[in-house]
């Protein structure tokens, strides 16, 4: 029974709901919402994309609040032919996906704190459970002998299954930022940053209503096996880890500015807490780990009269993680892309912007209980002025994935593996 549910402990990692590393969200802001490149910034939200541009504000304080609600499906087919049913689907909904980012500006100095979700954020609700649920039992109608099980030879064998299998998961990576920035001159900004990330995954899931079907007519179930008696999972992972980071903010000239972001691998061990574990996954106290990978940014922003240009690109080091030995099924894995801004207005600008993420995750490393897909995701927006201090921003986005599947030497053991993701968020920015 233990393997029926081989593979929750790394299930969250699946909870990504944008762009972004493995582990690592950089939906950050309504204005990353609304052009999908943020890392060449100029205005609060560099508190997290960009802390060295920091130093360039006006001076005084500054405060950004945003909110994006994230709506996902995820669909996994499988091959195995005495499935009941071989498609699975599940649904992940985030109303609240908060973003706060304030920073007071000194003179040439600027101290900054930025709270973000900065890994998970959702919720993974799989109804009628995945492939990893009922393997075993489809195994089991391709004509095994009921006598494995212990029921008399006569019972005949085994040619189909019902069972009611479901799991939720959630998913929670806090980050709280602090950062200090120095401008060194008019043309060169400096930032070094700390953050620190709060975990915390769940996992509820279970079996229930076990039966095995015969060529006799005579049914299998609890009362025939203790092994097709009802298993629950009620558990909990918890940990932090510190991450460091610096960067630089470069202004060659009044229109053009060049960052760079570096921000280092961030040890996490998570701790199991553990209420009700029929299948012996998560011992409680038990611990694994589960890495946040290092990873450097760039950016580019270009002002020309009405209209900005930025492009960005982000690389995770994945294989330097330690993920229980997860990280040598995956490569290193980067995002690009570019936005455009227009002023239509001196109240008005609209945006629209593109980013390419390429996926770390190898065949063998996909499973339907952890898989990682490359995409494409647009997005549109804008940013209404409602004073020279104070501004509403709004954006939509759409992300486009590319099908995966896994590693399968045994075709009926394919699994193919899609997902949707669609959100808006609304964001505000005061200056004082």
């Amino acid at each position: 029974m233990r393997k029926f549910l081989t593979g929750l402990l790394f299930v969250i990692v699946a909870i990504n709901l944008s762009a972004g590393g493995m582990v690592t969200n950089s939906n950050q802001s309504a204005e990353y919402m609304r052009t999908l490149n943020r890392n060449a910034s100029m205005e609060i939200d560099a508190a997290y994309f960009n802390p060295a541009a920091l130093a360039t504000l006006n001076q005084g304080l500054h405060l950004y609040l945003s909110n994006q609600t994230i709506f996902q499906t995820r669909e996994v087919t499988g091959d195995f032919p005495t499935y009941n049913n071989g498609t699975f689907e599940g649904t992940t909904f985030a109303p609240v996906f908060p973003n706060l980012h304030i920073a007071y500006v000194s003179g040439s100095m600027a101290f900054s704190g930025s709270f973000q979700p900065i890994g998970g954020g959702g919720t993974a609700d799989f109804p009628e459970g995945l492939p990893a649920f009922e393997k075993t039992f489809a195994g089991f109608a391709e004509g095994t002998p009921a006598s494995l099980l212990g029921a008399p030879s006569s019972v005949g064998n085994i040619n189909g299954y019902d069972v009611d299998a479901a799991f939720n998961g959630s998913s929670l990576y806090l980050g709280f930022q602090g950062n200090f920035s120095y401008a060194i001159s008019d043309m060169i900004q400096a930032g070094i940053g700390v953050r620190y990330i709060s975990a915390k995954n769940t996992y509820e899931g279970g079996l229930e209503n076990i039966a095995l079907h015969t060529t006799s007519g005579f049914d299998l179930d609890a009362t025939s096996s203790s092994l097709l008696s009802d298993k629950f999972v009620d558990a909990m992972k918890t940990g932090s880890s510190m991450i460091y980071i610096v960067s630089v903010n470069l202004n060659p000239s009044e229109a053009i500015n060049l960052s760079l972001r570096y921000e280092t691998i961030g040890a996490l061990e998570m701790t199991n807490e553990t209420t009700t574990d029929d299948v012996d996954m998560f011992p409680d106290g038990a611990k694994s780990n589960s890495d946040i990978p290092a990873q450097a940014s760039i950016g580019l922003g270009i002002q020309k009269d009405l209209m900005r240009i930025e492009v960005g690109a982000d690389y995770w080091f994945n294989k330097a993680a330690n993920w229980d030995g997860n990280e040598e099924k995956v490569d290193n894995n980067f995002e690009a892309g570019a936005a455009i801004e227009y002023g239509l207005s001196e109240s008005l600008v609209v945006s629209c912007g593109y980013v390419y993420a390429q996926t770390g995750a190898s065949d063998e490393y996909q499973s339907d209980l952890d898989f990682s897909l490359s995409s494409n995701s647009v997005a549109m927006g804008g940013k209404y002025i409602l004073s020279e201090k104070k501004y509403v921003s709004f954006g939509l986005f759409d992300t486009f994935y590319q099908e995966g599947q896994n590693y399968a030497p045994i075709p009926k053991n394919q699994e193919h593996y899609m997902k949707t993701s669609i959100g808006f968020a609304v964001g505000y920015s005061h200056s004082f």
